[in-house]
């Protein structure tokens, strides 16, 4: 499910860019009663270096899921 949601992400869509593998994954955060989850790891890329970085999920009051990625 991470590596597709990276994938999603529109700033690594618009440049083609996925990750194909984790080389390192810590659950940072994980609170089932708000929905949120936060993943932090080393995120190896089909172009170029891997990436650093956090990967946030959580729940909207539609019951959608809303990701974010932040770099270290």
């Amino acid at each position: 499910m991470l590596l597709s949601d990276f994938g999603d992400l529109p700033t690594m869509k618009e440049r083609d860019i996925e990750a194909v593998d984790i080389e390192h994954l810590v659950t940072v955060r994980y609170d089932a009663d708000h929905s949120v989850m936060v993943c932090h790891g080393r995120f190896v890329l089909n172009r170029g270096p891997a990436l650093n970085g956090t990967m946030t999920f959580k729940l909207n009051i539609a019951g959608d899921m809303i990701y974010s990625w932040v770099t270290d």
